[in-house]
């Protein structure tokens, strides 16, 4: 259900997710991953409410540039497999000790 989107452009907002994304479904969180400055890192997470609505996305688009502005196509990976873990790992909002 969960869906890692990798290579978007920096100024891209989490309305301009959902306004994309809701097309294939009930979307239940977007989160944006941004540094400890609050810039995006060119990545997000969006949950759909059901997996295939998750795969029917990522089938449509994935490795297409569907915002304005992108420079290379988007990515996409469903939250589960080992690739997928190590992609959410590195991408972790860096902790403060």
């Amino acid at each position: 259900r969960k869906l890692f989107i990798g290579k978007l452009p920096k100024f891209i907002t989490e309305t301009d997710i959902l306004q994309t994304f809701e097309q294939f479904g009930q979307i239940e969180e977007c989160i944006i991953l941004r540094d400890n400055q609050g810039q995006s890192r060119g990545c997000a997470f969006v949950t759909f409410s059901t997996r295939s609505n998750a795969t029917q996305a990522m089938r449509e688009l994935n490795q297409t540039k569907i915002f304005d502005g992108c420079l290379v196509p988007i990515v996409f990976h469903i939250q589960g497999s080992i690739l997928n873990h190590h992609i959410h790992r590195l991408h972790q909002p860096e902790r403060i000790q």
